[in-house]
């Protein structure tokens, strides 16, 4: 299952959470992001993070532009920045227009197809380019309620924005 869509998010948005430092070079994300996602997850080390507004979680990717090193942050949607638990940090998304991929997830290897799909077949072919601001994943009752009971067996759903401008 794959949507595609534009939508345009009106307020910035908030997140705090644990990041991972890693790196495309010798597929290192590969190996470093599941296994970081897996323990966040089991271990419910963002249960502690204050003024969520809501269960869902996200997975932001913070890339540095012509860099194979990037920041991996998985984190929730907070109302508030003044709290932020030790050993955690904090993302703010601006507004702006993403397109929106909303896709089966199976493993980590649909991500990166997801990331290919937009980059190297939609952008390409559309009035838009991306902006540079981080994308994200994100978790919210359509993937936990499956993944919860099935894993990835039972196709959880999550979708993938991608921040983008009209071309000039």
């Amino acid at each position: 299952m794959k949507t595609l869509r534009i939508l345009t998010i009106v307020d910035e948005v908030k997140v705090i959470g644990l990041v991972l430092h890693t790196s495309f070079q010798d597929g290192r994300n590969k190996t470093d992001i599941p296994a970081f996602f897996h323990q966040v997850l089991e271990e419910a080390k963002l249960a502690q993070v204050p003024h969520r507004l809501n269960q869902n979680q996200m997975c932001v990717f913070n890339f540095a532009k012509n860099s194979p090193e990037f920041d991996y942050l998985m984190g929730v949607e907070v109302e508030w920045l003044d709290e932020i638990p030790a050993g955690m940090e904090s993302i703010i998304l601006p507004t702006g227009q993403y397109v929106v991929l909303t896709m089966v997830k199976r493993g980590p290897e649909d991500v990166g197809q997801g990331f290919q799909y937009v980059n190297e077949k939609w952008l390409p072919q559309s009035a838009y380019k991306p902006t540079g601001t981080p994308s994200f994943i994100y978790y919210d009752e359509r993937f936990f309620s499956v993944f919860d009971k099935q894993g990835y067996a039972g196709n959880p759903i999550v979708d993938l924005y991608i921040p983008i401008q009209p071309k000039e």
